[in-house]
């Protein structure tokens, strides 16, 4: 339960978020949006923490699987936490609800730690 799929264009946005998860014990799941879809049906983590600068062709299928996972689960799960640029649009409505938690860039381990630590409830 403590994996967290980390999805982002960006390889060094990647390398941050993966960083910031190993000094908190967690274990990150850093993949390129073309491939999140298929590494979240195959690994199930507890949590997705994506960059909604992602192009839509990908961020379109990972949302709804992600709703879909989300309303099959008890426990509402897996939690979502969205990267986004500080004049960033919402999302498109049929995926307004699915967002726990967001965080604008610039991030550091400093600002992103406690987000991701009051989302998986430490």
């Amino acid at each position: 339960m403590n994996q967290v799929l980390v999805v982002a264009d960006s390889p060094i946005l990647r390398i941050v978020v993966a960083r910031t998860l190993e000094r908190i014990y967690l274990k990150p799941i850093p993949v390129r949006p073309d491939v999140a879809v298929t590494t979240l049906a195959s690994r199930r983590p507890s949590t997705v923490i994506f960059d909604a600068a992602t192009d839509d062709e990908f961020l379109d299928p990972l949302l709804a699987e992600l709703s879909r996972l989300r309303r099959g689960s008890q426990e509402v799960l897996p939690r979502v936490l969205m990267i986004e640029e500080p004049d960033q649009e919402d999302l498109k409505p049929g995926f307004a609800g699915l967002v726990d938690a967001r965080i604008a860039k610039p991030i550091t381990p400093d600002t992103l730690q406690p987000v991701i630590e009051r989302l998986i409830g430490r």
